[in-house]
């Protein structure tokens, strides 16, 4: 009487076979961000300039040309939000001059940013041959609509490189990791708190949720609150704390 032997897979292999086939990026991953950005762009380019609302976007164009300028926020100009987004439109002038060129560059950077952000975020959850959709729709409805640097917009820039940064290091389960993975999401989420509040605050309070449920929540927590705790303290050290405060919480 003979007995046959028939083998197995070991673990090993059945976890390597439950592996999705294109995890790693592909040339294909490569050629679709490149057409995203590049297509989004020339179609913001193009709309960029019809849309231009004077009664709106003026405003916040003349708020950076004035910073540019060397003039202090909240204390030669009364401002009712955060102080990033004068100073990024302050950056594209003193790179550029007051020009459409400056505003052009502010609105493809951050769109660019958004897209290859997007795509990187769902790349690590789709294969190559979707996650250019959800893509695509970030490149369609994120500037589309308005087609001009704004605050909204430039706000949820950090709230995106937050959510990267946390999907990215999703295996760092670490106590040091945590801690300085946490401190980053803070500074992160204070960024998008001091381009627009209502923003930065949903922001906030959802990503101190969500590190909550990570590994090592505690030191997770921990870094979030030091990292949020230093970088307002260096807002409000770096302008008139008092005057800051008075003008984009009561006065607002």
């Amino acid at each position: 009487m003979s007995v046959e032997i028939v083998a197995t897979p070991t673990a090993d292999k059945i976890a390597r076979t439950d592996t999705p086939p294109e995890r790693g990026w592909q040339r294909w991953d490569f050629l679709a961000v490149l057409l995203l950005v590049i297509g989004s762009g020339w179609w913001l380019s193009h709309l960029a300039t019809q849309r231009f609302n004077f009664f709106d976007m003026s405003g916040f164009m003349e708020l950076g040309y004035r910073m540019a300028r060397g003039q202090s926020l909240y204390h030669d100009v009364y401002y009712i939000a955060g102080p990033v987004h004068p100073y990024m439109h302050a950056l594209s002038y003193w790179l550029f001059g007051f020009t459409k060129t400056a505003v052009l560059v502010h609105l493809l950077v951050v769109n660019s940013v958004v897209i290859v952000a997007s795509f990187i975020i769902a790349r690590r959850g789709l294969p190559a041959t979707l996650a250019w959709l959800p893509t695509l729709v970030t490149a369609t409805v994120f500037y589309g609509p308005i087609a001009h640097p704004w605050y909204d917009q430039n706000a949820l820039l950090w709230l995106f490189l937050a959510i990267l940064l946390v999907e990215c290091t999703i295996a760092q389960s670490g106590r040091q990791a945590a801690l300085l993975i946490g401190f980053a999401t803070g500074a992160l989420a204070v960024l998008s708190l001091m381009t627009k509040t209502n923003i930065g605050g949903a922001a906030g309070l959802t990503l101190a949720a969500y590190l909550l449920c990570r590994p090592q929540p505690v030191a997770s927590f921990l870094g979030y609150a030091l990292g949020a705790t230093v970088t307002a303290a260096a807002f409000l050290t770096g302008f008139d704390g008092v005057e800051m405060l008075y003008q984009t919480i009561w006065g607002y």
